[in-house]
């Protein structure tokens, strides 16, 4: 009882969605927001955001990509499908992208803008 009780209030979404990354992104003149979730049995068991300075005319699927590569490397997921805003340029050799138009995988997305909106707005505060 107490178990399902936690498991209710932790689950973001289905408990069908299970070892899926999401992935979205904010862009402003010089940086770029990333938000990474990682789901597990529905809920959000891994979560980070982090800044990019953009260095040169970078497109936002390059930043996305950059990202993407970067937190599967640092949190070792070997997550099948990865949830994102658009189709980065590079398709990744282990798992497939989506991009949600509906349901629970839309949620999860909205979350992740949500958390980089956030983020940025917050940076731009603390300036």
């Amino acid at each position: 009882m107490i178990l399902e009780n936690y498991r209710a209030k932790s689950e973001v979404v289905s408990q069908i969605l299970h070892n899926i990354d999401v992935f979205s992104i904010g862009i402003d003149e010089d940086n770029a927001f990333i938000n990474y979730l990682h789901i597990t049995n529905g809920a959000i068991n891994q979560a980070f955001t982090f800044e990019y300075k953009k260095r040169l005319d970078e497109t936002k699927e390059e930043l996305l990509l950059m990202g993407i590569i970067e937190m599967r490397e640092r949190y070792k997921s070997t997550s099948k499908e990865i949830i994102v805003p658009f189709l980065p340029d590079v398709q990744m050799p282990d798992a497939k992208y989506t991009v949600p138009v509906k349901g629970d995988k839309l949620a999860l997305l909205e979350l992740a803008a949500k958390n980089a909106r956030e983020y940025h707005f917050n940076t731009i505060k603390q300036r």
